[in-house]
């Protein structure tokens, strides 16, 4: 008879920790943001931005920097639904940063890796309009 191999009980349950702590690493908003995006291709653009702002408080870095632009722009982009407020947008920009800044195990994001790559123009804009 053949002896059949096993794993060592420490070694699955490491394995098993890994694993799960590396399911924990995604985004907690990514139902959120999806719901978002499905309501802004549904053209209900109000459920869209509350889904939008609730995404971005629950530090999804995609909808942070949606929602800085989304207040930068406003009334242009949304009008009746949503006010210009450059300092508003200013504070988001600052929270992504921030958001991207923190060490985190697993890939950086893409909305971060874009961060890195230089401050995107939007946010030189909102500086500038909220002085």
């Amino acid at each position: 008879m053949t002896p059949h191999p096993t794993t060592p009980r420490r070694a699955c349950a490491a394995a098993a920790a890994l694993l799960l702590a590396l399911a924990c690493l995604q985004p907690a908003s990514a139902d959120t943001w999806d719901e978002a995006q499905d309501a802004f291709l549904q053209h209900a653009d109000a459920a869209g931005l509350r889904l939008l702002a609730r995404a971005a408080g629950e530090g999804d870095a995609r909808a942070m920097q949606a929602w800085g632009l989304a207040l930068l722009h406003g009334p242009r982009l949304f009008p009746g639904l949503l006010q210009a407020d450059a300092r508003g947008a200013v504070e988001w920009f600052d929270r992504l940063a921030g958001h991207c800044s923190a060490p985190r195990l697993g890939p950086m994001e893409p909305t971060c890796q874009a961060l890195a790559a230089g401050v995107p123009r939007a946010q030189v804009l909102a500086r500038a309009t909220a002085r």
